[in-house]
């Protein structure tokens, strides 16, 4: 009995101990077979990424309009870039900053968004990221990752925000929602969309959304091991029905492509990853090319702050500096930065262009108020606001101002100069507003008699000098502390003419 006992449990402990052993052997098989097929997939994915490239770029070679087209190479505006600054931390809740953009209609806003995993939210900022406002964008939007400012389909300035990350590239529509700027806040107002697919099928990653200024279309750029260019007609922001196509339009030099923007000229665009970018190249002039991009010919690298990936880059309203943004830290202990680079000597005035310059006498402006004409111990004429009674802080026309009409033959950056007089640290200002751009003051140098002041901003913290387009333009130059005078003023793209 015992014996037979024994053999029972002998029997048992060992269907057990099979059972048990079967149990282990599935589980590991089971594992094995999960790990086998998450690598599988991994390397399915991976394959189709580089298939995907692979197949993008069979195509481009292939292109009749790759092999006809050429380049439409544009002058560098600047000829030394400055050393980088910081210009202000990012603001706490984008944490996964990606993507800023500048106005141009409102002084010191900037637009920025956070990218996939976060709210959909715009952040409405000044230029020191104080004050931000947050304003709600559209649903089903799923992977925000740029935003640029361009043309309306209509007229006026639009927003828009591109829906085209995808990190596994398994999605076949994209999104684009815009929306006009001076309607942002009016929640009533509904921001319109465009869908598209890219040309050939594929479906690609993205961080990049440029829009041109000049002719509304639409550029996105690719990221990964070949950072590609496409690009879709401005005629379709006025059929949001469709699905419309991102067509090919080139192959730039870089890989990882995480933000760009356009030149206000058009004729110039800048692009980042860890680095910056500036390429001479009008893109709606170029429908692919045929041969890289050469490298200082075509583009040149723009110093910045040595730091992360920049998730953002936005060129200065003033068009000489270049600003650009990256996100914080994985673990959210170090929050991005902002930065600027600026041009320290433009090349407007080496192209053939200088020396160009207007001279006016000041006498000769539309004047109102405590602006008025004197004579001054010399015997010059000029004007000075030396009846005002005290400081003005705010700009105001009606209280004294000088009102100038001027010619600009090309495009390009233009600097002011003014023959001053300044008796003193307290009597040595000018307001001073450029076309319809924000009103700034002028501080000129207290002098001892006339001397040649260029023009700056910020109670002379920062340079001031201007974009402007071939045509006609304003310059006003407001009262704002009794004393100072203006003999002459001069309007040229040489930045040390006439002050040699």
């Amino acid at each position: 009995m015992k014996i037979e006992s024994h053999l029972t449990q002998v029997s048992w402990n060992a269907r057990v101990s099979r059972d048990w052993g079967r149990w282990i052997l599935h589980r590991i098989l089971g594992l094995t077979f999960v790990i086998a097929a998450i690598g599988l997939a991994g390397s399915f994915n991976i394959r189709l990424q580089n298939q995907s490239a692979d197949r993008l770029t069979s195509r481009a070679i292939q292109s009749p309009a790759h092999l006809a087209a050429g380049r439409a190479r544009a002058t560098p505006d600047c000829d030394l870039w400055s050393s980088t600054e910081v210009e202000s931390n990012v603001d706490d809740r984008l944490q996964e900053f990606s993507g800023m953009e500048i106005s141009e209609n409102h002084f010191g806003r900037t637009y920025s968004i956070n990218d996939s995993g976060n709210t959909s939210i715009l952040f409405v900022a000044n230029s020191g990221n104080r004050n931000v406002e947050e304003i709600d964008l559209p649903g089903g939007l799923l992977d925000t990752e740029d935003l640029s400012l361009g043309p309306c389909p209509t007229s006026g300035s639009c927003l828009y925000i591109a829906d085209i990350g995808d990190n596994f590239q398994i999605r076949p529509v994209k999104t684009i929602v815009f929306k006009p700027e001076e309607e942002l806040e009016n929640q009533n107002f509904p921001f319109e969309r465009i869908r598209f697919r890219y040309q050939w099928d594929l479906r690609l990653d993205a961080e990049t959304l440029m829009v041109h200024p000049i002719s509304g279309s639409i550029y996105i750029v690719t990221k990964g091991r070949s950072s590609y260019i496409f690009k879709i007609d401005s005629s379709a922001l006025e059929d949001t029905a469709s699905i419309h196509t991102a067509e090919y339009v080139a192959k730039l030099d870089h890989t990882g492509i995480a933000a760009g923007d356009f030149h206000p000229s058009g004729e110039m665009f800048v692009v980042s990853n860890r680095r910056l970018y500036e390429y001479y190249v009008d893109l709606d002039a170029l429908e692919g090319s045929d041969h890289p991009f050469v490298y200082f010919e075509d583009y040149r690298l723009v110093p910045t702050m040595r730091d992360t990936v920049k998730e953002a880059a936005a060129y200065a309203v003033d068009s000489i500096g270049i600003v650009y943004g990256s996100e914080g830290s994985s673990d959210f202990s170090r929050g991005g930065k902002i930065g600027r680079t600026k041009c320290e000597r433009p090349a407007s005035f080496e192209r053939g262009l200088s020396p160009f310059a207007v001279v006016i006498e000041a006498e000769d402006g539309h004047l109102r108020g405590a602006l008025r004409i004197i004579e001054s111990n010399d015997r010059r004429i000029a004007i000075s606001a030396d009846t005002l009674p005290e400081t003005l802080e705010e700009y105001s026309p009606e209280s004294g101002s000088a009102v100038y009409e001027f010619q600009i033959d090309e495009d390009g950056i233009y600097y002011i100069f003014g023959l001053v007089n300044s008796p003193s640290d307290i009597n040595n200002s000018f307001h001073m507003k450029v076309d319809d751009q924000p009103v700034d003051i002028w501080e000129t140098p207290p002098t001892t008699g006339w001397v040649w002041s260029r023009a700056n901003k910020n109670n002379g913290t920062g340079d001031a000098s201007f974009y402007l387009k071939r045509g006609n333009h304003t310059l006003e130059l407001g009262a704002r502390e009794p004393g100072t005078a203006l003999d002459k003023l001069v309007i040229s793209n040489d930045p040390s003419y006439p002050v040699r």
